[in-house]
């Protein structure tokens, strides 16, 4: 999610408003540690990783709310929330599935890794006029040739 947001948390700096960025951080610092205590028990590292996911995501929810709020910039939420979920599912469903058919052997978490990759790939190509890779890629391959 903060890749998505850009540089909001600079941004929210740069504009004077120092103030909101520390209150974000206090708000984010009592939510990972209170997701940590109630997820690493049961979960272990994955309740790690869903804490740490959620707290980098509120981060950068918060600082986009006050840039709009407080700055008046506009982001594209739309195009933002499906790269989240085009990125989120390419993730999730080829592991969640390499899991449940094949248990917690390595051998899943090498099929998750593969299905995610040929997943987030064909993801990449249906949903590259949307995200204007195309563009990106024409703007890299000129800067190299």
């Amino acid at each position: 999610m903060s890749a998505c947001t850009g540089n909001v948390q600079a941004l929210l700096l740069m504009s004077g408003r120092s103030g909101w960025a520390a209150i974000n951080k206090v708000v984010v610092l009592a939510v990972i540690v209170g997701l940590l205590l109630l997820l690493v028990p049961p979960y272990g590292i994955l309740g790690a990783a869903i804490a740490s996911t959620v707290a980098v995501s509120l981060d950068a929810i918060l600082a986009s709310i006050q840039i709009r709020i407080g700055v008046g910039l506009r982001s594209n939420l739309a195009a933002v929330l499906l790269a989240v979920l085009v990125a989120g599912a390419a993730a999730a469903v080829p592991a969640f599935a390499a899991r449940a058919l094949l248990g917690g052997a390595l051998i899943a978490l090498v099929v998750g890794l593969a299905g995610a990759l040929i997943v987030w790939a064909a993801a990449l190509v249906l949903t590259r006029r949307r995200f204007a890779l195309d563009r990106a890629l024409a703007l890299i391959r000129r800067r190299r040739g």
